[in-house]
């Protein structure tokens, strides 16, 4: 979970300063800080990379357990239906069409089915090496990059099977029909979106087709128009206060424009601007008669 926050909140956070343009570069949008602290979070306390080799890990060891025929742990007990697929190898195609992909359960499913199988494809690539006489390291490092990916993977549906039992215990049917919703769109866009990693995983055994990428495409653009309302709501819900976020677009009253004219004024260049002829000079290079 370390490594999968730690990259989501870098990636989402630099979005989020994009969005902004020129203001969002600027100090005063409070978002040139907020990138910076959570750019390093991928690194500190653990790096990502190893983190994600140390989950791989264990759903290897987890996959050989089903493999021998022994019970998986109940996080990782999709395994047991993946196994019973891959050993088929029976070309099973997913069931779901149009209003079925609104509901986030059987987006799980989907999502358990991509780790399943490139959890079991790890296992099997490794045991294979290492039958035929390659050092355990060596063939680790071979299939780093798909150990990385099936543990993004797992977190994803971990994630995915959290978002669902909150959201499905909250009393107030108005709140949870919108966070149901927030759920639904972040399964749809998790398994089809071009800013997504490991997408086209779905289509590589082809469990998914190209009639239903569409369908979940439909549904995407139908979950941001009912969530749009809904925007400013989802985002006070975190009741960060204006100290925290230090930010003049980010303010509870609105007043952006206000806030960033005062916040300049306070700035030492700024300062005494008008009674300093050098500071004057300096904020206007050229000559009042340049051609320029």
């Amino acid at each position: 979970m370390k490594a999968y926050s730690a990259q989501t909140g870098a990636h989402d956070a630099e979005d989020s300063r994009r969005v902004c343009g020129g203001h969002g570069y600027s100090v005063l949008s409070g978002l040139p800080d907020i990138v910076c602290d959570l750019l390093a979070t991928p690194t500190m306390e653990g790096d990502n990379h190893v983190m994600y080799q140390q989950t791989a890990r264990y759903l290897v060891k987890q996959a050989k357990r089903v493999r021998d025929g022994r019970s998986a742990d109940s996080s990782v007990a999709y395994l047991v239906a993946g196994y019973a697929h891959q050993r088929t190898k029976d070309g099973t195609q997913c069931p779901l069409f149009s209003k079925d992909f609104g509901y986030p359960e059987n987006l799980l499913d989907i999502l358990h089915h991509r780790a399943a199988r490139c959890i079991f494809e790890c296992e099997e690539r490794l045991r294979l090496a290492e039958g035929d006489g390659s050092k355990p390291e060596v063939v680790w490092n071979k299939y780093m990059l798909d150990l990385i990916l099936a543990a993004r993977y797992h977190i994803e549906c971990f994630v995915l099977e959290a978002f669902i039992h909150s959201a499905s215990c909250i009393r107030d049917v108005a709140l949870r029909r919108v966070l149901m919703q927030l759920c639904t769109l972040y399964a749809l866009t998790t398994i089809e979106s071009p800013f997504v990693i490991g997408s086209s995983a779905f289509l590589e055994d082809r469990y998914i087709s190209r009639a239903q990428l569409e369908d979940i495409r439909d549904h995407v653009h139908g979950l941001l128009d009912a969530l749009a309302p809904e925007a400013i709501g989802l985002t006070d819900a975190w009741d960060f206060s204006d100290a925290s976020l230090k930010s003049a677009l980010g303010r509870k009253d609105g007043n952006v424009y206000e806030i960033l004219l005062d916040w300049t004024k306070q700035i030492p260049s700024v300062d005494g601007l008008a009674d300093n002829p050098r500071r004057q000079w300096s904020s206007h290079p050229y000559p009042a008669r340049s051609r320029l």
